[in-house]
């Protein structure tokens, strides 16, 4: 332990080659690290001693029963290998009927069947031995992925064998029923070959105890284990239930929930790969909610392949092409967060290729469209974010052409008008970058006919209404920009109530109260911008309130949790303004909290680590006006590990360099005034490499290359001043 290693003695669950050691979320261990051993058969002497330990010592019965049990009956004596299963079931058929007053003789184990037969005929021959009560509870049981004595006397009830304690208790004492660690004391677990044998043969008393089982967990309020046995005996409506309460879960971050669900996952029957790709993606979700990068990367790749494996079998599948798509649209978007932004670029194609296979298929399929407008339109948002702005527009208005030929398809078709508006927004939002004003305006203004258009069609649809209220906080922030300050004023106002209406449909919607928070934040700058700093002040707390029940509905909500802590920062920039210097410390505190309480759920969740970065530089200017210089210190420092947190996860991230550049200057700025140069001038020469690096990645950043230049005009007057004198 010293030495930092970890001996794992003994495993049940995975095979030498699907060891998770590399994945583990908390503690990975890099496979060079591993050294995989595989526990093997029990040899003759250690199988003899088992049955020495249960009483079974004359020689020639524990002989016969070693040979019965080993997977290579026919090796030498020294070369066998005896499956502890089987030599399990062997002691307990001996123990049965020596309870019964027989004592069985070795030649009772003389004919030794197929190694394939073996787990059918122990169990057979082992249920002959008991009475009926205890044969049809084993049947039974094995419908459970664990069971205690009140779970057995449910099913005693349902299934209509005798339960009783005594019983219960010969049951338990079988070497094929161990106890569920996972489930506490005095859970016990039916051995997974006995379980899969009754699966196999579709007991009939098996599937009755199915149907029982998800009975009983409906009505507990147990929907994992429910969805397990509804599999059982359906296995595609206990994949699209898992599917369906997996995905409002994640939506909702119950990621307990979630959790609940994984657990079962593993057993669930999943006989199509087109399905298996369906929870794969689902899977991958949320691991990318929980910011669990290599988890999420690995289950939308296992998707990919699971649609591959489908497509060969039939290739013109157009809903295994859609749902490919979809993949690996989930891929790009993780890739691009990752700052992977090559193979973000080629998962987005292929995404876009699978929608053309599909059209290709039929030519009039809206939902292939519809997909393929989503991909191009997050291609498009990729290329605005690495400064690639005439390709961009190209991807974002064949989104918008895409989405017009789903809507000349299908006119009603409310989908296609909600992304058509999100292509817009985001078409809106780039012009505006570009400072192409009259424009911008025109495509919000399209995107929120398109959001209406979709309304009309269904006026409760809250997901538009939550994309309609972020298009309009969005024309509201160019309106600021314009000096349009009355016009942006009623924008952020539209977009508050257009959320709000998603509430009264559904209070706990926490992504509406997410955007009516965003919308809260836009205005209360508005307002500081204004000096009406009261108001400002207003709107940060509501924005603070928004996020608040966001999380009391879904206390596990790291979005949530960062949002907040952007207002609260907002709030304490504010209040820096007004000399409110403690308030400020603070608002500045309670964003950095804010963003840790994210961190806790999502520990890798780079937004978070980057607001956080800002966090504690804001703090650190703060404490550097109030003449705190070594606090201030701390805090800059703080920041700058923040900025290394999310560097570490992806080395491209742009805005990363460049914030971790601000932090480096600010730090550099203050040694420089506590005449510490040497430390001051290392801090500025790597600002200027972060800057260098940010802008190499996205060149048009004008205010962040004038922060470069005066940087380098800094180091260079310095520079003449050592060689002066």
């Amino acid at each position: 332990y010293k030495l930092g290693i970890v001996v794992v003695v003994a495993g049940r669950e995975c095979p030498v080659t699907q060891l998770r050691w590399p994945n583990a979320s908390k503690f990975p261990i890099p496979a060079d690290y591993i050294d995989a051993q595989l526990v093997w058969h029990l040899s003759p002497e250690d199988a003899r001693d088992y049955l020495h330990k249960v009483k079974i010592d004359k020689t020639d019965l524990a002989d016969a029963a070693i040979k019965y049990a080993s997977v290579n009956p026919d090796d030498n004596w020294e070369n066998l290998q005896v499956h502890p299963f089987y030599l399990g079931l062997c002691a307990d058929a001996v123990l049965a009927e020596r309870r019964r007053g027989i004592e069985l003789l070795s030649s009772d184990f003389a004919r030794i069947p197929k190694l394939e037969n073996k787990t059918a005929e122990l169990t057979d021959r082992l249920l002959s031995y008991v009475d009926r009560e205890v044969r049809s509870a084993v049947h039974s049981l094995s419908a459970c992925r664990a069971f205690d004595e009140d779970l057995y006397v449910k099913l005693g009830v349902g299934c209509h064998f005798q339960a009783s304690s005594a019983n219960f208790e010969i049951l338990t004492g079988f070497s094929f029923v161990w106890k569920s660690q996972k489930q506490g004391d005095n859970w016990y677990r039916i051995h997974d070959l006995l379980r899969r044998l009754d699966a196999d043969r579709d007991h009939p008393k098996t599937r009755r105890a199915h149907e029982v089982l998800e009975g009983h967990y409906r009505e507990v309020g147990n929907a994992a284990e429910a969805i397990f046995h509804a599999n059982r005996l359906d296995w595609q409506r206990g994949v699209r239930e898992w599917v369906e309460v997996f995905e409002e879960a994640l939506g909702l971050s119950r990621y307990g929930e979630c959790e609940s669900l994984l657990g079962v996952r593993d057993e669930l029957w999943i006989k199509s790969d087109y399905w298996l790709g369906i929870i794969s993606r689902s899977e991958g979700d949320y691991y990318a909610r929980l910011a669990r990068y290599a988890e999420a990367k690995k289950e939308y790749l296992e998707a990919v392949v699971a649609y591959d494996r489908e497509l060969i079998l039939i290739s013109e599948d157009t809903a295994t092409l859609t749902a490919k798509g979809t993949a690996l649209r989930s891929l790009g978007k993780l890739q691009a967060e990752l700052s992977e932004f090559e193979a973000a670029k080629i998962s987005y194609s292929e995404a876009i290729a699978a929608s053309n296979s599909a059209l290709h298929i039929v030519p009039h399929d809206r939902y292939a469209f519809n997909n393929k407008g989503i991909a191009l339109r997050f291609l498009g948002e990729l290329q605005a974010q690495l400064s690639e702005f005439e390709a961009a527009k190209h991807s974002y208005s064949e989104a918008i052409v895409t989405f017009n030929s789903a809507l000349v398809i299908a006119p009603d078709y409310n989908y296609a008008f909600n992304s058509k508006g999100n292509a817009l927004r985001c078409l809106g939002d780039l012009q505006a970058q570009l400072s192409e004003f009259e424009t911008a305006k025109q495509s919000y203004s399209e995107a929120i006919t398109a959001f209406n258009s979709s309304l009309f069609i269904a006026p409760d649809n809250i997901t538009v209404l939550k994309n309609k209220g972020l298009a309009l906080r969005s024309l509201g922030e160019l309106q600021v920009k314009l000096s349009e300050f009355d016009a942006a004023k009623h924008s952020y106002s539209e977009a508050i109530a257009s959320c709000n209406s998603a509430l009264q449909i559904a209070p706990y919607y926490n992504y509406a109260l997410n955007n009516k928070g965003l919308a809260l934040q836009s205005f209360g700058n508005l307002q500081a911008h204004l000096s009406d700093f009261e108001a400002a002040k207003v709107s940060y707390f509501e924005a603070i309130a928004a996020y608040n029940s966001a999380l009391q509905i879904a206390a596990d909500d790291n979005y949530a949790f960062n949002n907040k802590g952007i207002a609260l920062q907002n709030l304490g920039a504010l209040q820096v303004k007004l000399s409110e210097f403690e308030a400020a410390k603070q608002s500045y505190s309670e964003a950095i909290a804010a963003y840790n309480s994210a961190l806790q759920i999502a520990p890798y969740y780079i937004y978070a680590l980057t607001n956080q970065g800002i966090a504690w530089r804001s703090l650190g200017n703060l404490q550097t006006q109030l003449s705190e210089f070594e606090t201030a210190k701390q805090s800059y420092f703080d920041a700058i590990s923040a900025y290394n947190s999310v560097l570490q996860i992806a080395p491209d991230d742009n805005y990363a360099l460049s914030s971790k550049g601000y932090a480096l200057r600010c730090l550099g700025d203050l040694q420089e005034k506590l005449s510490e140069r040497q430390e001051a001038l290392k801090n500025w020469q790597e600002a200027l490499e972060m800057f260098d690096r940010s802008l190499a990645i996205a060149p048009n950043r004008d205010r962040l290359r004038n922060t470069r230049d005066a940087l380098q005009q800094l180091l260079n007057n310095l520079g003449e001043d050592t060689a002066s004198s």
